[in-house]
């Protein structure tokens, strides 16, 4: 294994020379070369969209087996968490980042009803359905008694 040193000089050798691909992926493979947890480096990139009746939030997952991804809610966010396990041990080049992650979305209501939402995934794409007018029937109001003021 190369020392830290080495690590990042041949590491800054090969942004100097056009080999690199970007100074964001030679740092992150650095910081996980010295056990840097994936969680601390990536965010997969998310989308959320209203269409008048629900939320839906799409997170690029590549290469994430849907069985090793969690989500979550409470309050008004969505966790979603999971690991993204490496298929083969020796890298000739390695860009790609593997662990665990971990994503905490806010969005604009509560959700408090299990049946007001949907999770799917197909090709690479985790897509979680809010629906809206589920969770507004769960709204309720509470009148101040006189007596209390």
């Amino acid at each position: 294994m190369e020392s830290l040193p080495e690590v990042i000089f041949n590491n800054i050798r090969s942004l100097e020379d056009g080999t690199g691909t970007d100074f964001t992926r030679v740092l992150s493979s650095l910081l996980q070369q010295q056990g840097v947890g994936m969680d601390s480096l990536y965010k997969p990139p998310t989308d959320m969209v209203d269409d008048g009746e629900n939320f839906i939030i799409y997170i690029d997952i590549p290469g994430i087996n849907p069985d090793n991804i969690g989500v979550d809610f409470y309050n008004n966010k969505v966790e979603v968490s999971g690991d993204r396990i490496k298929p083969y041990e020796d890298f000739i080049k390695k860009e790609i980042i593997y662990g665990s992650f971990k994503r905490l979305i806010t969005i604009p209501i509560s959700v408090t009803n299990r049946d007001s939402v949907s999770v799917s995934a197909s090709n690479g794409v985790l897509k979680i359905i809010i629906n809206k007018l589920n969770e507004e029937r769960n709204r309720f109001s509470v009148r101040i008694n006189d007596n209390d003021v």
